[in-house]
Protein backbone atom coordinates (compact mmCIF):
# COMPACT_ATOMS: atom_id res chain seq x y z
CA UNK A 1 0.00 0.00 0.00
CA UNK A 2 2.30 2.17 1.07
CA UNK A 3 4.57 1.81 -2.60
CA UNK A 4 1.40 2.64 -4.33
CA UNK A 5 0.98 6.02 -2.30
CA UNK A 6 4.58 6.68 -3.50
CA UNK A 7 3.60 5.83 -6.61
CA UNK A 8 0.23 7.80 -7.29
CA UNK A 9 1.24 11.30 -5.15
CA UNK A 10 4.24 12.37 -7.89
CA UNK A 11 1.92 11.13 -10.78
CA UNK A 12 -1.40 13.11 -8.94
CA UNK A 13 0.80 15.96 -8.63
CA UNK A 14 1.88 16.11 -11.83
CA UNK A 15 -1.69 16.06 -13.39
CA UNK A 16 -2.78 18.87 -11.54
CA UNK A 17 0.79 21.39 -12.37
CA UNK A 18 -0.36 20.55 -15.71
CA UNK A 19 -3.75 22.09 -15.10
CA UNK A 20 -2.74 25.16 -12.24
CA UNK A 21 1.05 24.95 -11.68
CA UNK A 22 0.74 27.68 -9.50
CA UNK A 23 -2.39 26.31 -7.34
CA UNK A 24 -1.41 22.76 -7.47
CA UNK A 25 2.46 23.22 -5.70
CA UNK A 26 1.11 25.24 -3.22
CA UNK A 27 -1.18 22.68 -2.28
CA UNK A 28 1.43 20.34 -2.78
CA UNK A 29 3.62 21.67 -0.40
CA UNK A 30 0.95 22.42 2.43
CA UNK A 31 -0.03 18.63 2.40
CA UNK A 32 3.70 17.39 2.86
CA UNK A 33 5.24 19.18 5.69
CA UNK A 34 3.94 21.06 9.11
CA UNK A 35 3.29 24.58 9.88
CA UNK A 36 6.41 23.78 12.48
CA UNK A 37 8.57 22.47 9.21
CA UNK A 38 8.42 25.75 7.46
CA UNK A 39 9.24 27.77 10.59
CA UNK A 40 11.90 26.20 11.44
CA UNK A 41 12.77 26.22 6.99
CA UNK A 42 12.35 30.09 7.55
CA UNK A 43 14.85 30.32 11.06
CA UNK A 44 17.26 28.68 8.77
CA UNK A 45 17.03 31.65 5.72
CA UNK A 46 16.87 33.81 8.24
CA UNK A 47 20.20 33.13 9.47
CA UNK A 48 21.29 33.34 6.02
CA UNK A 49 19.93 36.92 5.71
CA UNK A 50 17.57 36.00 2.93
CA UNK A 51 14.65 37.76 4.66
CA UNK A 52 12.85 37.37 1.18
CA UNK A 53 12.43 33.49 1.31
CA UNK A 54 12.41 33.31 5.38
CA UNK A 55 9.22 35.44 4.79
CA UNK A 56 7.50 33.23 2.19
CA UNK A 57 8.16 30.30 4.37
CA UNK A 58 6.55 31.37 7.63
CA UNK A 59 3.91 32.84 5.17
CA UNK A 60 3.08 29.27 4.05
CA UNK A 61 3.27 28.50 7.89
CA UNK A 62 0.39 30.31 8.91
CA UNK A 63 -1.56 29.37 5.86
CA UNK A 64 -0.97 25.68 7.60
CA UNK A 65 -1.58 26.92 10.79
CA UNK A 66 -3.34 30.51 10.88
CA UNK A 67 -3.79 30.94 14.41
CA UNK A 68 -0.06 29.83 15.13
CA UNK A 69 1.55 33.65 17.21
CA UNK A 70 5.23 32.44 16.21
CA UNK A 71 4.67 32.01 12.50
CA UNK A 72 2.77 35.37 12.73
CA UNK A 73 5.73 36.80 14.37
CA UNK A 74 8.57 35.87 12.88
CA UNK A 75 7.05 36.85 9.42
CA UNK A 76 6.39 40.36 10.24
CA UNK A 77 10.07 40.40 11.34
CA UNK A 78 11.39 39.01 7.99
CA UNK A 79 8.77 41.36 6.42
CA UNK A 80 10.77 44.33 8.48
CA UNK A 81 14.32 43.64 7.99
CA UNK A 82 13.61 43.32 4.19
CA UNK A 83 11.79 46.70 4.16
CA UNK A 84 14.48 48.04 6.26
CA UNK A 85 17.31 47.05 4.07
CA UNK A 86 15.25 48.17 1.03
CA UNK A 87 14.53 51.28 2.76
CA UNK A 88 18.45 51.80 3.48
CA UNK A 89 19.19 51.69 0.01
CA UNK A 90 16.82 53.68 -1.38
CA UNK A 91 17.67 56.63 0.62
CA UNK A 92 21.02 56.23 0.41
CA UNK A 93 21.07 55.99 -3.71
CA UNK A 94 19.42 59.52 -3.09
CA UNK A 95 22.25 60.66 -1.49
CA UNK A 96 24.56 58.75 -4.03
CA UNK A 97 22.33 60.95 -6.71
CA UNK A 98 23.12 64.16 -4.77
CA UNK A 99 27.00 63.73 -3.98
CA UNK A 100 26.16 63.35 -0.35
CA UNK A 101 28.69 60.36 -0.02
CA UNK A 102 28.90 60.29 3.67
CA UNK A 103 25.85 59.81 4.17
CA UNK A 104 25.35 57.64 1.42
CA UNK A 105 28.23 55.40 3.26
CA UNK A 106 26.43 55.74 6.49
CA UNK A 107 23.19 53.97 5.38
CA UNK A 108 24.82 51.77 3.04
CA UNK A 109 27.15 50.41 6.00
CA UNK A 110 23.35 49.72 7.80
CA UNK A 111 22.17 47.26 4.84
CA UNK A 112 25.72 45.49 5.21
CA UNK A 113 25.01 45.21 8.71
CA UNK A 114 21.60 43.77 8.19
CA UNK A 115 22.44 41.61 5.42
CA UNK A 116 25.40 41.44 4.80
CA UNK A 117 25.31 38.43 2.11
CA UNK A 118 23.61 40.46 -0.69
CA UNK A 119 26.28 41.09 -2.99
CA UNK A 120 24.42 43.35 -4.67
CA UNK A 121 24.33 45.80 -1.17
CA UNK A 122 28.11 45.50 -1.24
CA UNK A 123 28.31 46.39 -4.52
CA UNK A 124 26.77 49.79 -3.95
CA UNK A 125 28.01 50.22 -0.59
CA UNK A 126 31.62 49.89 -1.75
CA UNK A 127 30.62 51.99 -4.88
CA UNK A 128 29.70 54.44 -2.07
CA UNK A 129 33.42 54.32 -0.26
CA UNK A 130 35.39 54.60 -3.43
CA UNK A 131 33.57 57.71 -4.02
CA UNK A 132 33.90 58.79 -0.67
CA UNK A 133 37.53 61.23 0.09
CA UNK A 134 36.97 61.16 3.39
CA UNK A 135 36.65 57.05 4.42
CA UNK A 136 39.94 55.99 5.84
CA UNK A 137 39.13 52.94 7.87
CA UNK A 138 35.85 50.84 7.65
CA UNK A 139 34.46 47.52 9.21
CA UNK A 140 34.27 45.06 6.46
CA UNK A 141 31.74 42.52 7.62
CA UNK A 142 32.37 40.47 4.30
CA UNK A 143 35.90 39.70 5.74
CA UNK A 144 34.41 38.21 9.07
CA UNK A 145 31.96 36.12 6.62
CA UNK A 146 34.92 34.61 5.03
CA UNK A 147 37.08 33.56 7.67
CA UNK A 148 34.06 31.37 8.88
CA UNK A 149 33.12 29.63 5.66
CA UNK A 150 37.11 29.07 5.55
CA UNK A 151 36.77 27.61 9.04
CA UNK A 152 34.20 25.62 8.28
CA UNK A 153 35.87 24.00 4.89
CA UNK A 154 38.57 23.68 6.91
CA UNK A 155 36.98 21.51 10.00
CA UNK A 156 35.18 19.42 7.24
CA UNK A 157 38.45 18.74 5.96
CA UNK A 158 39.64 17.69 8.98
CA UNK A 159 42.04 20.56 9.07
CA UNK A 160 41.39 21.16 12.52
CA UNK A 161 44.21 24.04 13.38
CA UNK A 162 43.53 25.94 10.09
CA UNK A 163 40.23 25.82 11.36
CA UNK A 164 40.87 26.78 15.05
CA UNK A 165 42.17 30.10 13.42
CA UNK A 166 40.02 31.18 10.93
CA UNK A 167 37.20 30.34 13.59
CA UNK A 168 39.15 32.51 16.06
CA UNK A 169 39.52 35.28 13.22
CA UNK A 170 35.96 35.60 13.16
CA UNK A 171 35.56 37.25 16.62
CA UNK A 172 38.16 39.61 16.38
CA UNK A 173 36.74 40.87 12.76
CA UNK A 174 32.53 40.94 13.43
CA UNK A 175 30.54 42.79 15.21
CA UNK A 176 27.55 40.76 14.01
CA UNK A 177 25.96 38.78 16.70
CA UNK A 178 24.47 35.76 15.38
CA UNK A 179 27.80 35.04 13.74
CA UNK A 180 30.03 35.54 16.60
CA UNK A 181 27.63 32.96 18.36
CA UNK A 182 28.52 30.52 15.68
CA UNK A 183 31.65 30.96 15.36
CA UNK A 184 32.34 30.58 18.72
CA UNK A 185 30.29 27.20 18.87
CA UNK A 186 32.33 26.25 16.01
CA UNK A 187 35.66 26.76 17.46
CA UNK A 188 34.04 25.05 20.76
CA UNK A 189 33.41 21.91 18.37
CA UNK A 190 37.22 22.15 16.40
CA UNK A 191 38.56 22.59 20.35
CA UNK A 192 37.06 19.30 21.55
CA UNK A 193 38.07 17.30 18.09
CA UNK A 194 41.77 18.31 18.42
CA UNK A 195 41.69 17.24 22.36
CA UNK A 196 39.94 14.22 21.13
CA UNK A 197 43.32 13.86 18.15
CA UNK A 198 46.04 14.98 20.51
CA UNK A 199 44.73 14.30 23.92
CA UNK A 200 48.54 14.83 25.50
CA UNK A 201 49.25 18.04 23.50
CA UNK A 202 48.46 21.75 24.31
CA UNK A 203 48.06 23.11 20.63
CA UNK A 204 48.62 26.86 20.11
CA UNK A 205 47.59 28.86 17.28
CA UNK A 206 48.94 32.30 16.91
Amino acid sequence: MRSLCRTLVPSLLLLALAADPASALDRYRLTVKSANDYIQEGDDYAQQYRFGLSAEAYKIAIKKDPANPVAWAKHREAMEKGKAVGDLIRRAQRHLKAGEFEDASRLLQQAVKLNPRDDSVWSLYESALRRNPNVVVILDEREAWEAFKKGKAFLEGNRLEEAKLYFSRVNQTTQDSSLAYYAEKYLEKTEALMKRSFPNEQVHIE
